[in-house]
């Protein structure tokens, strides 16, 4: 067993952290039960247990239990080892129906060392190469979030998606490689929500940062424009930065009012990626095929993209007043959500992604409120998403 175990670490680069060692069939068998391995190397004379006599027949019969006893996790490789020519020839069918390996074990030659060697090699080599495959599908350069169903199946009749499960996850996920003007292939990876406010959105945008590491994290989606900006229905909304609204202080006056004191947490959207989505929107010929494009119901001007400040915050408003009072606090306010914060917040904690907001109006957060045109504005959104992906990268 020594020779075996220096054989490993000093010639297969095996270290001493990584490798069990069991003397009987029971202990063998507590491992096994309690753990995953790669490979086992099987003596196939053993005792039972530490006061039994080792027996040629208990490495075949333990064999056997790896596969008929449900609680032990079945190695990916199995090596029998015996030095008794007997027990080898008595055993070597069993390891030849199974497919696994049975090595004559000797002192005097160094014969098994090159099939153990070679085994552990290519074990080792596998493992590397299947874990690097695992890191580059679950790889992704841009991934896609909305908040609402409504949004996301705009999303979805952009292009074709595929389904992408990921275990234990409740969240529904879907892929698409895009074949850019560029020639270039870009992996996107878009989920849904499902809820609305900053919370559920920094949650899920951090989850999906961490699973997929994309380089781009778009958010498209239904917002509210102000009308005093200049901003249209159905108008696209990129932001420059992003601020939640209702970060600040609330104090006492004395008649038993209260103020609210407002303390703007403010976050950036990276200035490379505005200035390019800025030079994306001067053609006209791509804003108005995503406007023509468009079959249902829609506002009667065309389509044009605006860029700067966007407040995010917990109502759904339907009030001009407020909408008069949060121009006080931002006079370069033009788009006003419920997510869009939590979205850059969740970036801001994982290097190498940049959040970047793109929606589209679909009301002016006034009492004329209507569902009309959120299709229309969650199809925009996430066109001229899909556009600049396919144009320009």
């Amino acid at each position: 067993m020594r020779s075996v175990l220096d054989f490993l670490e000093k010639e297969c680069n095996v270290s001493d952290a990584d490798i069990d060692c069991a003397d009987t069939v029971n202990s063998g068998r507590e491992y096994l039960t309690g753990n995953r391995y790669d490979l086992l190397l099987l003596d196939l004379v053993l005792p039972f247990n530490e006061d039994d006599t080792p027996s040629a027949e208990s490495g075949t019969k333990f064999l056997d239990e790896i596969y008929y006893n449900p609680n032990i996790n079945i190695p990916l490789h199995i090596i029998g080892l015996t030095e008794y020519d007997q027990a080898f020839k008595d055993s070597a069918q069993d390891f030849e129906d199974k497919l696994w390996n049975l090595v004559n074990f000797s002192l005097q030659n160094n014969d098994w060392k090159d099939k153990l060697k070679s085994k552990v090699f290519y074990l080792q080599k596998t493992k590397k190469e299947y874990k690097e495959f695992i890191e580059t599908e679950n790889k992704f350069d841009v991934a896609i979030i909305t908040a609402l169903n409504k949004e996301f199946e705009q999303l979805k009749q952009i292009c074709t998606w595929v389904s992408f499960p990921v275990a234990n996850d409740p969240l529904v996920y879907y892929k698409f490689t895009l074949n850019t003007k560029n020639s270039n292939n870009i992996k996107i990876i878009a989920c849904c929500i499902n809820d609305m406010g900053m919370q559920a959105a920094s949650a899920v945008a951090s989850k999906v940062i961490s699973l997929f590491s994309p380089s781009l994290l778009f958010m498209t989606g239904i917002c509210a424009g102000l009308k005093s900006a200049g901003v249209n229905l159905g108008g696209v909304i990129v932001a420059k930065q992003v601020w939640d609204y209702e970060s600040g202080k609330i104090l006492d006056n004395a008649d038993g009012s209260f103020n609210f004191k407002p303390d703007m947490k403010c976050l950036t959207t990276d200035q490379g990626i505005v200035t390019r989505l800025t030079e994306f929107s001067n053609n006209k010929t791509i804003l108005s095929n995503i406007y023509n494009d468009f079959k249902g119901k829609k506002p009667n001007t065309q389509l044009e993209v605006k860029f700067d400040s966007v407040g995010s915050g917990p109502y759904l408003l339907t009030s001009k007043n407020y909408l008069t009072k949060l121009l006080e606090n931002d006079r370069k306010l033009i788009g006003i959500d419920m997510e869009g914060y939590g979205i850059y917040k969740a970036a801001q904690f994982h290097k190498g992604t940049t959040p970047v907001f793109v929606k589209a109006v679909s009301d002016f957060g006034d009492a004329e409120k209507d569902d009309d045109y959120q299709d229309y504005a969650s199809y925009a959104s996430a066109r001229f998403v899909y556009e600049y992906l396919f144009n320009c990268l």
